[in-house]
C-alpha cells in the first residue's frame, strides 16, 4: 500500500506542476496579428552558454528565461536547433516556416525548461521535435502543413505538456499529426483535424481525451482544415438504401463561409461521380439503392471558400454497399435460405446421433 499512495503523490506533483504550466500559457496568450516580425537567421544553441551568442533577453532563471521572440525565420533548413541545456528558455510569438518541409522546424535535444508558445510552425518535415528532454511546455501554437508531423516526440520525461495547439494539415501522407513514443506526455485541449482527435497521435497509444472541436489559435495564415468525413467511411460501415454521409467541419481560419462537394468513386478513387455540390451543411441525404451493390465505393468531400481554397477528405477504406445480413450476402432471401438449410443439416445430425445410441 506505501507504494500505491508514493504512486499517487507522485502524480498530484506532477498534476501541480502542470496546472503552473497552464496558468503560465494562459497569461501568455497573445494575438500574433498585432505585431510585426523581425527577420533572422536560424538559431543553433549548444549548451548553457550558447544563449549568450545572441541577443536574446533574459538570464535563463526560472523568472528571466532566455526568450526568443517575434522572430521570422524562413529558411529550408533547421530554424531553431538547441540541445543539451539546463537553464529555462522561451520561443514564442514567433514565424517559423521551414519552406519545402524537408527539415525539422524546432529541434530540441536534452533540454530543460522549455516554453514555445503563441508560434506559427510550418512547411517543415516535422515540427517540431522534442527528444530525451523534460519541463517542456508546447501550448497556444499553430502546426500547419508539415510533411510528417506537427510534433514528434521521443524518449521524454513525463512533466512535458502539450496543450491548447492547432494542428491543421499535417502528415501530408497519412493519418496522426503527432508522434509520442512515451505515452507519458500530457496532451490535453488540441485541435486536431479529426471527429475526436482520440488517434491523432501516434506511438504507445497516445492520445488528446479533451480535444477542441475548432481551432484555438489566431493565425496569420488562411487556411481550411480538412472536412474529415465521418459516414460512411470504413469497409464496416454498412450502407442500404437512403443515408446521410456526414462530414466534419471545415474551418476557415479567416472566418469566410465554406461550401462542400460530394463525390463517389466506384473504383477505389480513380474516377469521381459528383453527387452534390454547394452544400453549407456538413450532410447529404443519398439514396445508394440506385447503386450497384458492391465493395469498391468512396466517398470524397471537397471544401472551399470565396477565396479559392479548396481542402478535401477521401473515406478510409472502400465501402461496402447493399444489405449484408449475417451471412455476408446481400439479399434478405438469400440468408434466409442459408438459415433455413443450416437447420434442416442440425436435424439431420440430432437424428443421426439417435440411431448411433
Amino acid at each position: 500500500m506505501a507504494g500505491m499512495a508514493d504512486c499517487y503523490r507522485g502524480e498530484d506533483i506532477i498534476s501541480n506542476i502542470l496546472e503552473e504550466k497552464r496558468l503560465d500559457s494562459e497569461q501568455n496568450e497573445i494575438d500574433l496579428s498585432n505585431f510585426s516580425f523581425t527577420p533572422h537567421s536560424p538559431i543553433i544553441i549548444r549548451g548553457n552558454e550558447g544563449f549568450s551568442n545572441y541577443n536574446f533577453t533574459g538570464t535563463g532563471e526560472e523568472e528571466t528565461p532566455y526568450t526568443i521572440e517575434f522572430l521570422n525565420i524562413t529558411q529550408a533548413a533547421i530554424l531553431i536547433d538547441i540541445q543539451d541545456t539546463s537553464v529555462h528558455f522561451k520561443i514564442e510569438n514567433c514565424f517559423l516556416d521551414g519552406l519545402n518541409g524537408n527539415k525539422v522546424v524546432i529541434y530540441l535535444n536534452n533540454v530543460e525548461n522549455a516554453f514555445i508558445g503563441n508560434s506559427t510552425i510550418l512547411n517543415g518535415f516535422n515540427g517540431l521535435e522534442v527528444l530525451y528532454s523534460n519541463e517542456v511546455t508546447v501550448s497556444r501554437n499553430l502546426f500547419y502543413h508539415n510533411t510528417k508531423y506537427g510534433i514528434y516526440l521521443i524518449d521524454s520525461s513525463i512533466t512535458n505538456l502539450v496543450e491548447l495547439n492547432d494542428f491543421i494539415q499535417n502528415n501530408l501522407q497519412g493519418v496522426y499529426s503527432a508522434y509520442d513514443n512515451t505515452n507519458r506526455t500530457i496532451i490535453r485541449n488540441n485541435f486536431w483535424e479529426t471527429d475526436s482527435g482520440w488517434y491523432s497521435f501516434e506511438g504507445n497509444y497516445n492520445f488528446d481525451k479533451q480535444p477542441q472541436i475548432s481551432p484555438v489559435n489566431p493565425t496569420l495564415i488562411h487556411y481550411l482544415s480538412r472536412p474529415t468525413v465521418l459516414f460512411p467511411n470504413d469497409r464496416y460501415d454498412n450502407v442500404y438504401g437512403t443515408e446521410y454521409v456526414r462530414w466534419f467541419t471545415a474551418f476557415d481560419s479567416k472566418g469566410h463561409e465554406v461550401y462542400y462537394d460530394v463525390y463517389l468513386s466506384d473504383d477505389a478513387g480513380s474516377t469521381w461521380e459528383q453527387l452534390a455540390t454547394e452544400l453549407m451543411n456538413t450532410t447529404y441525404i443519398w439514396n445508394s439503392s440506385i447503386y450497384p451493390n458492391g465493395e469498391f465505393y468512396r466517398i470524397k468531400i471537397r471544401a472551399g471558400c470565396a477565396e479559392g481554397l479548396i481542402v478535401e477528405d477521401m473515406s478510409n477504406d472502400n465501402i461496402r454497399l447493399g444489405y449484408y445480413g449475417m451471412f455476408g450476402f446481400n439479399s434478405t432471401l438469400a440468408n434466409l435460405f442459408l438459415l433455413l438449410v443450416i437447420i434442416r443439416v442440425k436435424k439431420k445430425i440430432k437424428k443421426s446421433s439417435k440411431k448411433i445410441i
